[in-house]
């Protein structure tokens, strides 16, 4: 499935979405090769380039996974398709991956059978 980012993202950034109600949100990614489940609920995208290499968490703020079952992942977005099989790594209500300076990722929230809603998502860069 393809994508489409929705904003940029920076290192100590908290941002607020809502994956039901923003217009950016799509339900074009339903799996991923990095992890085995049905995620047809819609997902938004946000885009980062790492501004030097080391571990990085891409992880939802007090997620509330028995309300509101969303997951992040990462993707490859070095060569400026957004799509799901450029999965690298992902994490039920946080991820935590090597970034390389000057690359640019694909953090996506996107939500498991279906589900959809409002959360917040935090980008560590010194975790």
């Amino acid at each position: 499935g393809q994508c489409v980012p929705a904003e940029p993202i920076r290192c100590g950034d908290t941002i607020s979405g809502n994956t039901l109600s923003d217009p950016l949100a799509t339900s074009n990614m339903n799996g991923y090769p990095c992890n085995v489940g049905n995620y047809d609920g819609p997902e938004l995208v946000y885009e980062w380039t790492a501004p030097s290499s080391g571990a990085v968490e891409f992880a939802l703020v007090e997620p509330r996974p028995t309300q509101l079952n969303q997951d992040v992942f990462v993707l490859d977005g070095s060569g400026g398709e957004c799509s799901s099989s450029l999965c690298l790594d992902n994490g039920a209500n946080s991820v935590m991956f090597s970034a390389l300076a000057g690359q640019t990722y694909l953090l996506v929230v996107d939500g498991f059978a279906g589900q959809g809603g409002s959360f917040q998502a935090t980008l560590d860069c010194t975790p």
